[in-house]
């Protein structure tokens, strides 16, 4: 599969909207079996393993996408969230795809998870 802005731009949006609803299937599906995580400086390697912690993990009640870039390789998401708890959380998440998979993300997290 080639890796283009508009493709990039959809794999990165049905991930991004995956685990807001739950649909954990689109979710996997969009990531690389070896893909691996950086959430601030929190490493999480593979597929399956970030699937599990993104089910068991913080439930949010509100996700508001505040701006996006997609490119051949590459995807930047900002964006604002409530958890489940009433917290208000910011994540800035730069994204590394290839063949159609993410294969690396890196987010930076700040507020109340």
């Amino acid at each position: 599969m080639m890796d283009t802005v508009e493709n990039n731009k959809a794999l990165t949006l049905r991930y991004f909207y995956s685990w807001q609803k739950g649909d954990f299937d689109a979710l996997r599906s969009s990531l690389s079996d070896e893909v691996e995580f950086d959430l601030n400086g929190n490493k999480i390697a593979g597929a399956d393993t970030f699937v599990e912690i993104c089910k068991n993990g913080i439930k949010w009640k509100k996700v508001t996408l505040l701006d996006a870039i997609f490119d051949t390789n590459k995807a930047a998401l900002i964006y604002d969230g409530i958890t489940g708890k009433g917290g208000e959380v910011r994540v800035g998440e730069i994204i590394t795809i290839t063949n159609g998979k993410i294969v690396k993300a890196v987010a930076a997290i700040v507020g109340e998870a």
